[in-house]
């Protein structure tokens, strides 16, 4: 194939008629950008760039002039095209990975690590480039995708990706001489969140009634800390303004008696908001079967790579959906129907398979070696947790 034949070709249609310019314009960029794509992987990049005609630049402007949008769709377009394959692909892998044939798996596990290569290299393309574009863009749509694609669903995916590259690039972050460098994920992530808190700081000032829509969901706020001031009285006074989780079902009133730093109320508190996500996604929504609400159930509640919540799971959520509120009064109901059969299924099946750490932590703190035992002092341990962790029927905030 002759680079240079096809480009001239696409650039020989005769332009008669708006919607002919449009379909000839559309024509030739489709031909310009495969070739763009067939030079980088073939390595003929320089040939490309030698090419008589018009460049990208024309072409782009020439599509801009078109309405609704048609430049946007014609530049995301291929690239959606190739992240679904990788997508469809990787989905597939995942499925042998986990199926009962060996050899599939086998054969699965190289696939994986080379599209998780090609997403690699994209990102370090991609994210320079929308930053760069993010810190001038008028486009809305864009300042959106670059934040909320730069958050974490919730604090255990956040937890378990930095822990898994620490421990998949043990060597990797570590000198010579086996100290520790300084440039680590987990050194970036906690200047990252340095920056984050102070903007969020500032934003409190700039945008109160944004912030405060988050505030009242919350059940507690970050400040950034300093050893020679004290900074509580700031604190104090963003939680009055913020109205701090008028919202949330966790006690934030000053008497509240729970430890945030304990390791069950460290569980708690990531799964009591998802079971209130939950709750408010189908809110009082009738299904006209059990199947199509635990398809529903199943497509909320599952996050990847959780294996897929089966009936241990489903049935404490569907009681989750008819419970009345988790407060103070009914905690020991929600404890009993739906969180101990949840930590059951899910992170402590009995003392010997314990997955998650805080209940790792928790179990380590009781010293017990009956699994009986364990399953009653964790129930009563929930219901005693839950009464500190839980706001009153009235809300003191």
């Amino acid at each position: 194939m002759k680079l240079v034949t096809e480009n001239q070709a696409a650039n020989q249609a005769p332009l008669t008629g708006e919607a002919k310019q449009r379909d000839v314009a559309l024509r030739q960029f489709r031909a310009y950008l495969h070739l763009a794509i067939t030079a980088r992987q073939s390595g003929r990049d320089k040939e490309f760039q030698a090419l008589p005609g018009p460049d990208s630049l024309t072409y782009c402007q020439a599509l801009a002039k078109v309405p609704d949008n048609v430049l946007a769709t014609e530049v995301s377009q291929p690239i959606r095209a190739l992240l679904f394959q990788i997508q469809t692909v990787a989905t597939s892998c995942e499925v042998r990975l986990s199926g009962p044939d060996p050899a599939k798996a086998a054969a699965a596990r190289p696939v994986l690590a080379g599209l998780d290569l090609a997403l690699a290299t994209i990102l370090h393309e991609l994210t320079g480039l929308v930053k760069h574009r993010a810190a001038v863009t008028s486009c809305q749509a864009l300042l959106d995708q670059v934040f909320r694609g730069w958050l974490f669903d919730e604090d255990g995916q956040m937890t378990a990706s930095l822990r898994r590259y620490t421990q998949l690039h043990f060597a990797a972050v570590r000198e010579s001489d086996g100290s520790m460098t300084p440039d680590n994920l987990a050194a970036d992530f906690a200047h990252d969140v340095f920056a984050r808190v102070s903007t969020l700081d500032r934003l409190v000032d700039a945008f109160p009634g944004h912030v405060r829509l988050a505030a009242q969901c919350l059940p507690a706020w970050p400040t950034l800390a300093y050893r020679h001031t004290d900074r509580h009285a700031r604190l104090v006074e963003q939680f009055e303004r913020l109205n701090l989780g008028a919202a949330s079902p966790i006690a934030t009133h000053e008497t509240a008696a729970f430890d945030p730093d304990a390791p069950l109320v460290r569980y708690l508190l990531p799964l009591i908001a998802r079971l209130e996500s939950m709750r408010a996604a189908l809110g009082d929504a009738t299904f006209p079967t059990l199947e199509i609400e635990q398809t529903m159930l199943l497509h909320i509640w599952w996050r990847w790579p959780e294996p897929p919540p089966g009936e241990p799971v489903l049935a404490p959520l569907r009681r989750a959906r008819l419970l009345p509120d988790l407060t103070q009064a009914t905690s020991a109901q929600w404890a009993q129907a739906v969180f101990m059969p949840l930590i059951i299924a899910t992170a402590a099946r009995d003392l010997l398979n314990i997955t998650h750490p805080d209940l790792q932590a928790f179990a380590l703190d009781l010293q017990v070696t009956d699994p009986q035992i364990f399953q009653t002092c964790l129930l009563t341990a929930l219901e005693t947790t839950l009464a500190q962790l839980i706001r009153p029927d009235e809300n003191p905030n």
